[in-house]
């Protein structure tokens, strides 16, 4: 079966959760701190972003319409349009997106051979780096990534999702 039918982005999900705390000018104008999280899904696995935001109401569904023109794209379609969309997203939503794709790359490919070493006489061994130790370190928390769908849904004030 072709690789790129499993890696096609079969689901787009954003989740509001607030952040402890929010931002006081006056009664009128409270502003809440909200995390964005994106999940990003396909067949074999799926990736996570996450950004931060001020809202007062904030509309989600308006908010996520940026993140359909990676809609049905496989994994390496969605890095090129994001790519060329960037210019006229939100740095904050590009660098969530980026994320998100970067972590489900790093789910869905294993660990990489990188060389060999001997040890003494011994027999040879095999050094792997897993995908995310060639990009360097995770943009994730470790606490986001063990999250889960029931979990966001229980705590959102807001749910979008685009299939």
């Amino acid at each position: 079966m072709d690789i790129e039918l499993h890696h096609k982005l079969t689901r787009i999900e954003i989740f509001a959760i607030p952040a402890s705390g929010a931002i006081h000018g006056s009664k009128a104008d409270c502003e809440k701190p909200l995390y964005i999280i994106l999940k990003l899904s396909c067949q074999r696995g799926c990736g996570w972003g996450l950004c931060s935001i001020l809202g007062k109401g904030v509309h989600l569904v308006r908010w996520g319409t940026f993140l359909r023109c990676i809609r049905q794209c496989s994994l390496s379609e969605a890095v090129g349009v994001t790519q060329v969309a960037s210019e006229s997203w939100q740095p904050s939503q590009f660098a969530m997106v980026q994320t998100a794709l970067q972590d489900l790359q790093a789910a869905l490919y294993p660990p990489v051979l990188a060389g060999t070493v001997w040890q003494g006489n011994r027999k040879l061994k095999l050094l792997h780096l897993s995908a995310e130790q060639l990009r360097g370190a995770s943009s994730l928390p470790p606490a986001w990534v063990s999250l889960d769908t029931a979990w966001l849904t229980e705590h959102s004030v807001a749910y979008y999702s685009i299939l």
